[in-house]
């Protein structure tokens, strides 16, 4: 769950609500919540964050961080 201005929702309809705002439709065709994970984990270690935490962070094994 979610809350934006005292409501809650889901976060699942949040991410693409603000998909649709602000990519264009070409663009919301190539982003997915998978896309997200894959940007964290690559900035998570190009800031120096060890394989092992990045995978506890984004629920993956620090074999598949380092694979990735």
């Amino acid at each position: 769950m979610i809350r934006h201005n005292k409501k809650s929702g889901r976060t699942r309809r949040a991410f693409y609500s603000l998909k649709k705002r602000v990519l264009s439709a070409e663009r919301m065709k190539q982003v997915n919540a998978h896309t997200l994970k894959h940007t964290c984990a690559s900035w998570l270690v190009g800031l120096g964050i060890d394989y092992e935490t990045v995978g506890i962070y984004i629920s993956t094994t620090p074999e598949v961080v380092k694979k990735h």
